[in-house]
């Protein structure tokens, strides 16, 4: 067998081991949202879980999703394993500081910035809601380590590993939650998710045979990718703090419905990520790195169409029977038919939310593998910009679907907007005749 076939064989291989891990994680994190859901109901408890993850959100989407995204292709570039080694090493250590200070500092002050992030909430839920958030700070903490030994690990194609810690502690934290949440009350769902994301962090660290370095070129390098997107995505992530806020200007439960559809689509979101878009990264990284611009854009080409087959795929069925479906998986303990009704017709709501972040979630890694940050920053901050009216007045005309509705329009046109911007600089790379 030729290396060009055997080489894509084992990508199929790599992504169907992929997709059956994400597909057993997403499971998981299905069945954690609909016990706590069914178990808790639509009521303070429920929202004030949802609302004390906000902040925690928020930071993770500023800081540390950008974080992997930009550590993976620098740790993909370099072909010496003891350097990418060390590299991580550094990166794990300076994440190993930084992030428990800020953490810490936040638990502090959560009294001060919670009434701000849910103003419609009663004193009681905002107690409760800072109670949750000092539990969900913690998990903070585990999911940005995490996330430096997962770009460690996909940078060095054991892109298996990380799956499985995940499964692991999902499937411990799972249990807990079965065995916790009637027993000890709501702050156990907090405690169960702080657990799911730190099992891993320990499973995986021994395995990952680095050692912690004060510093390394790869620390400088990061910092500068990751400075010209700090500011501009903490401003335009706020999206996280402003549609949290409006819902919670509604009627209780709104936050918490609001969230469990936004929930159910990233389920999806997280499982074609892991499959479908993190193992042809460091092959965009390579071939950016090479200025092999034909071959980056056929390999981002084929990824985007099975992309969108999947999604279109799932907006279908989603169509056909997702009604009956989500009444028969959510119509028991304390949710109604009714609140099952309304769940539906939000997802179908958020259908444009759901094709936008799956297509962007390819577009935006090709701007990262070319080592643009800028591109992705802009977009996010101009779109936020324009929504926030919008969401403003929507939710106050139409509710929960008039929220939906404006989502669903912003992420669609973020997705026209990464097609345009790549297929003019393929125009121009084809122009200069780059090799």
């Amino acid at each position: 067998m030729s290396e060009e076939p055997s080489r894509r064989f084992r990508s199929v291989g790599i992504s169907l081991s992929l997709a059956a891990l994400a597909l057993g994680n997403m499971l998981l994190g299905f069945v954690q949202n609909w016990y706590i859901t069914t178990t808790l109901g639509l009521g303070v408890a429920t929202d004030a879980f949802n609302a004390g993850l906000a902040l925690p959100q928020f930071l993770l989407a500023v800081a540390g999703n950008p974080l992997g995204q930009v550590i993976l292709p620098i740790l993909a570039a370099s072909g010496d394993r003891t350097e990418r080694r060390e590299a991580a090493g550094a990166l794990l250590f300076v994440a190993g500081v930084l992030a428990p200070g800020i953490a810490a500092l936040l638990m502090f002050a959560a009294p001060f910035w919670v009434p701000l992030t849910v103003p419609g909430f009663s004193t009681a839920a905002q107690e409760l809601t800072v109670t949750m958030a000092r539990i969900h700070l913690l998990g903070l903490v585990f999911a940005v380590l995490f996330l430096v030994q997962r770009a460690f690990l996909n940078a060095s194609e054991r892109f298996l590993l990380a799956e499985f810690g995940l499964l692991a502690g999902n499937l411990i934290g799972v249990s807990f939650l079965w065995y916790s949440l009637p027993r000890f009350g709501p702050t156990m769902a907090a405690w169960a998710l702080t657990m799911e994301l730190g099992l891993p962090v320990l499973f995986v660290l021994p395995l990952l045979g680095i050692r912690a370095r004060w510093s390394h070129p790869a620390v400088r390098q990061t910092g500068e990718r990751l400075r010209p997107l700090l500011l501009g995505t903490a401003y335009y992530k706020t999206e996280l703090l402003l549609d949290r806020a409006l819902a919670s200007l509604m009627p209780t439960g709104s936050l918490s419905l609001h969230q469990l559809s936004i929930q159910l689509y990233s389920n999806g979101l997280n499982l074609a990520n892991k499959a479908l878009v993190t193992p042809v990264v460091p092959g965009l990284a390579r071939h950016a790195a090479r200025h092999d611009w034909p071959r980056f854009h056929r390999m981002l080409a084929r990824r985007g169409l099975i992309l969108l087959a999947f999604g279109i795929g799932v907006t279908l069925l989603l169509a056909l029977v997702g009604r009956p479906v989500l009444l028969f998986v959510f119509a028991r303990g304390r949710l109604t038919p009714e609140q099952v009704g309304i769940l539906f017709a939000l997802m179908l709501a958020l259908t444009g939310y759901w094709l936008g972040a799956l297509g962007g979630s390819i577009t935006s890694s090709a701007f990262y593998a070319r080592g643009d940050t800028r591109f992705p920053t802009r977009l996010g901050a101009i779109s936020h910009t324009i929504s926030i009216p919008l969401k403003i007045l929507a939710a106050m005309r139409f509710g929960l679907f008039g929220l939906a509705a404006v989502v669903s329009l912003q992420y669609t046109l973020n997705l026209l907007a990464y097609m345009i911007a790549l297929r003019r600089g393929q125009r121009r790379e084809t122009e200069a005749g780059t090799p």
